[in-house]
């Protein structure tokens, strides 16, 4: 378990890393709050799997790239969550998992009263299942989906979740799942005055079930 822990009006100008490994990075903790972050952070990235990581980025802090709970590039990303709060602002993606070549399972995003560009809950090239994003008050200014994957042969998105709740914008389409192939199982729900630019999926398949 590695912790970084960055505040108190803080700037880093290269990437965080909670972890870095080869053949897994696992339990690890990042921490953000009233900071400047002028890269990506990442809670574990690996070669292989990248599990049970947690980034926080709270306080009105900016995070200029992208925020990971966990990245793989060769095996799975699961169980890693990802809370930006307090009027923190990430210029591109937030995910709770992402993996090049594995499954995104069980990950977690949620954004209260902050910004980002596109959020996945997972993202996945086989499978993407069991994620979820949870959004309030705050502003996406590109798509949010909950689970979404892209192999092409057979990515499949299921049992995935959005809630969309409390004064919320999402400038463009909301996915539950979206893949490849099966996108089955999924949910998305908008409550509570959020507003949605475009069009919103429960599930969206480029070439096979939604069901």
């Amino acid at each position: 378990k590695n912790h970084v822990i960055i505040k108190a009006n803080s700037e880093v100008n290269g990437i965080v890393y909670g972890g870095k490994g080869v053949t897994s990075s696992k339990e690890n903790d990042v921490t953000i709050s009233d900071s400047t972050i002028n890269k990506t952070v990442y809670g574990g990235e690996a070669d292989g799997n990248t599990e049970n990581n947690h980034v926080t980025i709270d306080a009105n802090s900016t995070v200029k790239e992208s925020v990971f709970g966990g990245y793989s590039f060769k095996g799975d990303s699961k169980n890693n969550e990802v809370t930006i709060n307090c009027g923190s602002v990430v210029t591109a993606n937030v995910a709770g998992g992402v993996t090049v070549k594995g499954s995104s399972e069980g990950n977690t995003v949620r954004i209260i009263k902050s910004s980002a560009a596109n959020v996945y809950g997972g993202k996945g090239d086989t499978s993407s299942k069991g994620n979820s994003v949870e959004i309030s008050d705050s502003t996406i200014k590109n798509n949010v989906y909950g689970g979404y994957a892209d192999n092409d042969k057979n990515g499949s998105a299921e049992k995935n979740e959005v809630a969309i709740g409390a004064g919320s914008k999402v400038s463009e389409d909301i996915y539950g799942g979206y893949a490849t192939h099966n996108t089955n199982e999924n949910k998305v729900s908008i409550t509570n005055g959020a507003e949605v630019g475009q069009s919103v999926f429960g599930g969206f398949s480029e070439k096979a079930d939604s069901k």
